[in-house]
């Protein structure tokens, strides 16, 4: 043991060393250890650990010398009594031994999930994925002419260049180069094609395209609404990424693929020029698939969830000749800067928890699920003020990435928006279940009769309840979300490809475009118990975009948003064309411009705090706007979902149907089925 300790010490492969490991488990010194009763109770369970682990790895090794199959376990049971060893000799308790070794398994289990997401292997995407082609289509880096008008009159005006794919042209065409173009990456899914003559009701190939938002794509569908109907309508699928999210990012140069001077080139209008190159080049048959998917022509239906969706329905409205129909689910369609209603809307979104819905079905416990998670949020706000160690010690427990460094208001957004992803994504029921199940509910604990043991209780549980959900595919949900760049400005600010592949960008169209800073809102009788911390405000939004990107953005431009998310939403909800994205004779359409009319759906669900930037007001003749409740309007009649798996949240209709989900959400599926069919009817001379 004395000599193996040094040279695991001295390893670069620090795993498994004590100094790897929490400063409360691995400092004390060794005659400490040594002298007391705790250190002799956990000699005892180091020898009973250390002679199984030897025993059982002992006898397995002989049995892979008889046996191949099993030399796997072998090396398994060996590198256990190998890690036993170590650790008993650095670790005085059983207590501290188990603690050290989930901390460290659950670290590797986080890095494994991170690494699946990041290559786009998730398990909600695999069985799709083997059967997807994976294409790139160069752009350019500015779809654009700015209008000399705009110099004297002040008005925006852009045109599109042209929609002929620059990448059948390069690199012959010397005003391409590579500097200023871009590759982005798109997704093909054939299997639900038929080739045969009788089993297509379509004169013309239909062909769905699932836009891509602000995160990185791993298929062509996205979501398992889009394959269902593809299946039914037997549907070319694809799916684009966007533009500086994922893959889809310029080249590395002095200054990165992402600074600012580049991001100057990411705003929703430029990613809908994308789209349109990419479906001129499949219409044209130039990706060399010439076959029965295309011969007769693409019928194309856009679909997006979330800011994707407001891009489908844009793409719709700006080329309703090239697109068909968009279905946008949960779709923000206007900036807002400010956004305190998301805060609000989580508040009034925990009232429902009543009758069925008590958190565990305990009654009593009704009604005190927001303010659990207020006084939790509350409790970390001031432990994150009392001192650095103290917020420091927090982060740490939190396992967030260099936590001497991590600022203490974004590690302050990071909770706040854990508790609202609960409501948004159709958890809230879980989370209410779980804060139950730690004690968070009891009056004594809301009531803080015992300050020190309410404060431990209301940390601690916060902190299990979220690393415990299965968040975006993987048990240690809260763990895998601190990884990603979105909530710390150090990460966010440098300009190389992103590991997660959203965070600079996202952060700079909310600087530039969109905003929806969510900032806490105001305590009122209506909204008692806000979740954000006070210093959440418009002040915190603005300067962690001046950190991340100078004065380079339109918010520090300008001081306000751009107009470009106004000018594409004047097209859906205004009486006249915008000029902001010409798209005449030469731009769109070989014949001119066309009287195509609008053909949109968007479909919202009352649970989801998104729908607070959802479509307002009145909108253009064949714009569907339809909001789902999953709750009955008769007192005490809330239809009943399971405590784990309801969800009627954000892009819930896009979900897998499953036989638990309430009647709203399956009769807004079945629309969206009906109204596809029915553009494909349209325009595609069914057989009859």
């Amino acid at each position: 043991v004395g000599a193996l300790r040094p040279r695991l010490a001295s390893n670069t492969l620090t795993e498994v060393t004590a100094s790897s490991l929490p400063r409360s488990a691995s400092t004390r010194p060794t005659a400490e250890r040594s002298s007391s009763g705790d250190a002799r109770r956990g000699g005892s369970a180091c020898r009973v650990t250390l002679k199984s682990t030897r025993l059982a790895s002992t006898l397995h090794i002989h049995a892979a010398m008889r046996t191949p199959n099993r030399r796997g376990l072998s090396f398994v049971l060996a590198a256990l009594h190998l890690l036993s060893l170590t650790l008993c000799t650095s670790y005085p308790t059983e207590k501290a031994l188990v603690q050290t070794i989930s901390e460290r398994v659950a670290t590797i289990n986080i890095q494994a999930q991170l690494s699946k997401l990041r290559e786009g292997t998730a398990q909600s995407s695999e069985e799709w994925s083997q059967t997807e082609e994976v294409g790139w289509i160069r752009v350019p880096l500015n779809h654009f002419v700015e209008d000399p008008k705009q110099a004297q009159t002040g008005t925006r005006l852009r045109t599109l260049k042209g929609t002929v794919p620059i990448d059948l042209r390069f690199p012959g065409d010397p005003q391409y180069t590579e500097e200023n173009t871009l590759l982005v990456r798109y997704f093909v899914n054939r299997q639900y094609l038929d080739s045969s003559e009788e089993s297509r009701p379509f004169h013309k190939q239909p062909a769905f395209l699932a836009l891509g938002g602000e995160n990185a794509r791993h298929n062509a569908g996205e979501w398992p609404l889009v394959y269902s109907l593809a299946a039914k309508y037997h549907a070319l699928v694809v799916g684009i990424e966007h533009r500086f999210f994922g893959e889809s990012v310029p080249p590395e140069t002095n200054g990165g693929s992402l600074e600012s001077s580049k991001l100057l080139f990411l705003d929703p209008e430029q990613a809908i020029a994308d789209v349109v190159h990419l479906l001129a080049k499949l219409n044209s048959g130039a990706d060399g698939k010439q076959g029965a998917d295309n011969h007769r022509g693409y019928v194309w239906i856009a679909f997006g969830c979330s800011y994707a969706g407001s891009l489908a329905a844009w793409a719709q409205a700006r080329f309703p000749e090239l697109i068909r129909g968009a279905i946008a689910t949960s779709a923000p369609t206007y900036a807002k800067l400010e956004f305190p209603e998301l805060d609000q809307h989580v508040q009034a979104a925990f009232r429902k928890e009543k009758g069925a819905f008590a958190p565990g079905g305990n009654k009593r416990a009704a009604g005190r699920c927001a303010p659990a998670l207020q006084a939790a949020l509350a409790t970390y706000d001031e432990l994150i003020d009392s001192s650095e160690s103290s917020a420091t010690r927090l982060k740490k427990m939190w396992m967030l990435p260099h936590p001497d460094e991590f600022n203490n208001d974004d590690f302050r957004y990071f909770l706040a928006d854990l508790a609202a992803m609960s409501v948004q994504n159709g958890n809230r029921h879980r989370l209410c279940n779980c804060l139950e199940a730690e004690g968070m509910l009891r009056r004594s604990v809301l009531k803080n009769t015992n300050e020190s043991r309410s404060s431990d209780i209301l940390v601690k549980g916060l902190h299990s309840c979220f690393s415990k959900w299965q968040y975006m595919g993987t048990n240690e949900g809260a763990m895998i979300y601190r990884l990603m760049c979105l909530f710390d400005r150090r990460c966010t600010k440098d300009t190389s490809k992103p590991a997660d592949g959203m965070a600079r960008a996202w952060w700079w169209m909310q600087c530039s475009h969109v905003g929806y800073f969510q900032i806490a809102p105001e305590k009122t009788k209506t909204y008692p118990f806000p979740l954000r911390s006070s210093r959440l405000n418009a002040d915190y939004f603005k300067n962690f975009c001046m950190q991340v990107f100078g004065g380079e953005h339109e918010l520090g431009k300008s001081g306000e948003l751009s107009h470009v998310v106004g000018s594409l939403q004047n097209q859906i909800q205004g009486n006249t064309k915008d000029s902001a994205l010409e798209h005449s004779a030469q731009n769109s359409s070989a014949n001119g411009p066309t009287s195509e009319p609008l053909r949109i759906l968007y479909t919202y669900f009352l649970e989801d705090p998104w729908i607070e930037t959802g479509v307002q007001g009145s909108v253009r003749e064949g714009v569907l706007v339809k909001r789902s409740s999953c709750f009955s309007s008769v007192p005490g009649g809330e239809e009943e979902l399971p405590a784990v798996k309801g969800h009627c949240g954000h892009c819930a209709d896009f979900h897998e149907q499953q036989e638990y989900d309430p009647t709203a959400l399956n009769m807004a599926r079945n629309e969206i089925d009906d109204l596809v069919g029915q553009w494909l009817r349209e325009a595609a001379h069914v057989r009859r």
